[in-house]
């Protein structure tokens, strides 16, 4: 995602400041991003750090608005994300805000809830939930996992009142990689440590999108680069971008119940 992010945001010709905060997340996404960026080092311009029990970010948020920024990509916890879009909007500074998966976790909208238009324009990357085989597959395991646990709510509406609904990604994940592991198992026949790592990096599944999942000997990452899409915010729901050539081909995933 570091690098979907260096490719995405360097033709634009911004000046990228990193604030990320001092969780385990904060940190692994600060060296992915260092090493992202290594090859167009001018691209930043600066890197914060925030204490992720901070509850104002707006020293931080000064901090990379006096560097000179003119984007703003935050890669930490979903209250992290939150508090700079607040420090941000609050001071009137309508930099363009870009995140990891987190910043589509419902508690960034819920702290958002009152100042829904600071939400508007803050984009996020994350894995596809749609594959070449189209929508079908995604919105049939939607249909069983809300068959089976009810109806994910965000816990804010839209401007026209309409309850907005969490579709299961990070679920569809999880799930993908049960079904990843349990053929590692199967391919090991056994349950040992080592012999399943080793059919791990060997096997794949279906997914629920109808992508194949698995891993090999060169990539432990959950997704591939190829299958990063970004998606951005409007009235609390979002949907790909257009100015990104895997984005912009993806259908937007129905928010509402």
């Amino acid at each position: 995602m570091a690098f979907r992010f260096a490719e995405y945001l360097v033709p634009k010709h911004l000046k990228i400041a990193l604030l990320t905060d001092d969780t385990g997340y904060g940190r692994a996404g600060l060296t992915s991003l260092n090493h992202a960026f290594s090859f167009t080092p001018r691209a930043v311009v600066s890197r914060v750090q925030a204490p992720s029990s901070a509850t104002d970010l707006a020293p931080q948020v000064v901090q990379a608005r006096r560097s000179g920024a003119t984007a703003l990509l935050v890669w930490g916890q979903p209250a992290t994300i939150a508090e700079a879009v607040v420090a941000a909007r609050s001071a009137g500074w309508n930099v363009p805000i870009y995140t990891p998966p987190a910043g589509e976790d419902p508690l960034v909208r819920q702290e958002l809830a009152n100042r829904p238009q600071w939400l508007n324009g803050l984009t996020f990357a994350t894995g596809r939930l749609t594959a070449e085989a189209g929508l079908g597959p995604f919105y049939g395991f939607q249909s069983d996992y809300q068959d089976a646990f009810g109806i994910d709510k965000v816990g804010v509406k839209n401007a026209s009142g309409r309850t907005v609904i969490q579709p299961p990604e990070f679920a569809m994940y999880a799930f993908d990689f049960i079904n990843v592991l349990a053929a590692a198992v199967d391919d090991a026949h056994s349950t040992d440590g080592v012999k399943v790592l080793r059919s791990l990096n060997q096997v794949n599944a279906k997914g629920a999108n109808g992508d194949n999942r698995g891993f090999n000997e060169a990539s432990h990452e959950g997704v591939v680069d190829d299958d990063v899409y970004f998606a951005r915010f409007q009235d609390m729901t979002f949907r790909p971008v257009k100015d990104d050539a895997l984005s912009r081909t993806l259908p937007a995933i129905v928010q509402f119940p």
